[in-house]
């Protein structure tokens, strides 16, 4: 039996048309303010027109707030790099200050740029919203009982969990890594054997899968562990705020946390998503604001002109793309290795079986650029913008963004044929979680991350027999093959 809703788009609600109806004369409003902060306003009004229709059209077929939507989740990310920078500029008064990102302070860009480089990240959202909307068509996911077919037990995840800890308190223990601070959390790793620096990268990445492994199986119980859902993401906020280090896991966590609660126990309010957003994307603020705080010695100041006022894991993307910008303009631009531009497709090959070295833009970047940061054992965000910039410019961004779209747009419609088993929803839940990634490192590293975090996690499973029970009455083998991630002879992989 398929689980895959295809049905004819249902009319827009009440809520939906007053939305809609509030979106269109809030825009309005803000079209007349904008007058006075133009050219720079206007690609985040863009940025938001486009992204509320694209939310739109995805609630008209969706019995349900489509919170469960890696489209959504990615469009968002892509959403709030656009238009935060864009928000500070305007609040800071068109003047970078010391605080801010070391590159903007020197250029201090004036509106026009400011425009022109935002308009970018418009294009390329468009692009993506396109072409998922193409591929997505009226795939919805619908709320699931709790009960999920294919479910691993809760000893195994939680042994996976343990034993991945201890790893890495026997390597911190081994090689001496000590770091005071966020930035000494990455230099002392610098110096370990290359073997045990690919090794720990991707436990690091596994441990962050098998986290929401467990988050799944708790809430497929709420009733029986809420409690000790609240003590789980306890534990993993105490051991991220007593060290001030990477926030990002804890963070992605929380989300998957209200995704998951939304999808399995309660579906939640659009005024309580709304909330939650504003929240989180000021907490990913506050926290890195705080965290450089810590390191400076300086006092604890979360206010909006502390924020507004500092650098920001948004506009650090922004600055990138705008230095590439002016540097390519400018005739700047040093040689760029081949290897640079496919990058994704060689970091599927560990790096002993080539003959050459493999070389992520971001480091070129630094190399070539800012080789001082690189030697401190600093790193500044690149993305999916500045890989465009570098590359065949504006005809690339909106390719790769379409490609990037039709690829999440499968992925959505093979999940909403599976979403009553464990396997997919958990594979589905970790690519709403890293597809940030995409925007602010390189627009195709979700392939790198599936084949190096999630399908080693699954094969390994798989081979010791834990990858789940039987659901009641599928106890013959064909029963035993509908379970399993990429089932064989199932309705279930008929091609569209």
């Amino acid at each position: 039996m398929t689980h895959e809703s295809l049905e004819q788009p249902a009319p827009l609600s009440l809520g939906s048309i007053a939305m809609l109806l509030t979106v269109m004369f809030g825009c309005g409003a803000v079209a007349i303010v904008l007058r006075h902060w133009a050219p720079m306003g206007w690609p985040a009004l863009a940025a938001l027109v486009v992204y509320t229709g694209f939310f739109l059209l995805i609630r008209r077929s969706s019995p349900t707030l489509p919170l469960l939507e890696v489209g959504l989740v990615y469009g968002f990310i892509v959403l709030v790099y656009t238009v935060a920078p864009v928000a500070e500029y305007i609040h800071i008064g068109k003047h970078y200050g010391p605080s801010h990102d070391f590159r903007l302070q020197a250029y201090q860009p004036p509106p026009r740029h400011v425009a022109s480089t935002a308009w970018w990240s418009v294009l390329y959202l468009v692009g993506f919203t396109v072409a998922y909307l193409g591929i997505r068509r009226n795939a919805c996911v619908r709320s699931q009982p709790a009960e999920l077919g294919g479910r691993p037990s809760m000893l195994a995840a939680v042994l996976i969990f343990v034993l991945l800890a201890l790893y890495f308190e026997v390597v911190n223990s081994v090689y001496d890594l000590k770091a005071d601070n966020y930035l000494d959390s990455y230099v002392v790793g610098r110096d370990l054997p290359i073997f045990v620096q690919q090794v720990n990268g991707k436990l690091s990445q596994l441990s962050f899968a098998v986290n929401f492994m467990l988050l799944i199986l708790l809430f497929c119980e709420y009733r029986r562990f809420r409690i000790w859902i609240v003590l789980f993401i306890g534990y993993n906020a105490f051991s991220t705020l007593s060290r001030m280090w990477s926030g990002s896991g804890l963070a992605l966590l929380c989300m998957a946390m209200v995704l998951l609660y939304h999808h399995l126990v309660r579906p939640v309010r659009f005024g309580t998503v709304f909330l939650i957003g504003f929240l989180g994307v000021y907490g990913c603020i506050a926290y890195t604001l705080a965290r450089e705080q810590r390191t400076a010695g300086t006092e604890l100041d979360l206010g909006v002109d502390a924020l507004m006022s500092s650098s920001s894991e948004f506009d650090g993307v922004f600055a990138t793309t705008y230095d590439l910008l002016r540097h390519r303009q400018g005739g700047g631009m040093p040689p760029i290795p081949r290897q640079v531009y496919f990058s994704d497709l060689l970091s599927l090959i560990p790096q002993q079986f080539l003959p050459f070295p493999k070389l992520h833009p971001a480091i070129w970047y630094l190399e070539s650029f800012y080789p001082e940061i690189l030697e401190s054992g600093g790193g500044r965000n690149f993305g999916a913008i500045p890989e465009a910039v570098i590359g065949r410019g504006k005809p690339q961004l909106i390719a790769f963004a379409a490609l990037l779209g039709a690829l999440l747009g499968f992925c959505h419609r093979w999940f909403v044929r599976r979403q009553d088993r464990f396997w997919p929803l958990l594979f589905y839940l970790w690519l709403c979680a890293v597809s940030y990634r995409s925007f602010r490192s390189s627009n195709f590293i979700l392939l790198y991350l599936t084949v190096y975090t999630f399908l080693p996690l699954y094969v390994f499973f798989a081979v010791m027999g834990l990858t789940g029970r039987r659901p009641e009455g599928h106890a013959t083998a064909e029963g035993l093959e509908s379970d399993a991630l990429f089932p064989l002879g199932s309705p279930a992989v008929t091609r569209d």
